[in-house]
C-alpha cells in the first residue's frame, strides 16, 4: 500500500484493537488500573458520565481516532526514515507521544486527567504505548511501500 495516512490508519485501527484486548485481558487476572479509553473519555466529559453508556461510547471513539492518528505518525516516520530499526522507532515515537500527550498537551491545556496519581495506570499507560508502536510500526513496515524519491 503506498498511502502514508491509509497505513498508518489500518495499523493504528489494528493496534487499538489488540491493546484494547490486552487492557481486558489484564484487567481480568486482576491489576487495578485506569485503561486508555477511560483516560480519552476524561478529556472530554465529566467524572460521573465515564461509565456512562455515552462514556463508553465517546471514550471507545476517541481511543481509536488517537490510535489512528498514532498510527499515521509512525507511518510518517517510518517513510521519513527508512523501514530499518522499525520496531525501535515504534517505541520511540510511543514515547514521544507518550510524554507529549499526558506529559505536555494535557498539561498545557489544563486538562484533568482521570487518575492521574494512579502510578499502576501511568505504568501501564507507557507500557500501552509501547505496543501500539511495536504494533503500528510492525504492520507499516510489512504492508507499506513508500517510493523513493
Amino acid at each position: 500500500m503506498r498511502d502514508t495516512i491509509t497505513i498508518g490508519s489500518i495499523a493504528g485501527f489494528i493496534s487499538t484493537t489488540i491493546l484494547t484486548l490486552f487492557a481486558w485481558t489484564v484487567q481480568l487476572f486482576g491489576f487495578k488500573f485506569i485503561t486508555t479509553w477511560e483516560t480519552a473519555a476524561s478529556i472530554f466529559l465529566n467524572s460521573n458520565l465515564i461509565h456512562a453508556p455515552i462514556g463508553y461510547l465517546v471514550g471507545f471513539i476517541a481511543q481509536f481516532a488517537l490510535g489512528a492518528v498514532f498510527g499515521i505518525i509512525v507511518a510518517y516516520t517510518l517513510r521519513l526514515t527508512g523501514k530499518d530499526f522499525y520496531l525501535l522507532k515504534g517505541i520511540g515515537v510511543g514515547a514521544l507521544i507518550w510524554l507529549a500527550s499526558i506529559g505536555l498537551f494535557m498539561r498545557f491545556l489544563h486538562i484533568d486527567l482521570y487518575g492521574r496519581g494512579d502510578p499502576h495506570s501511568n505504568l501501564m499507560a507507557i507500557i500501552e504505548f509501547n505496543i501500539l508502536g511495536i504494533i503500528n510500526s510492525f504492520i507499516v513496515k510489512k504492508y507499506a511501500k513508500f517510493l523513493i524519491k
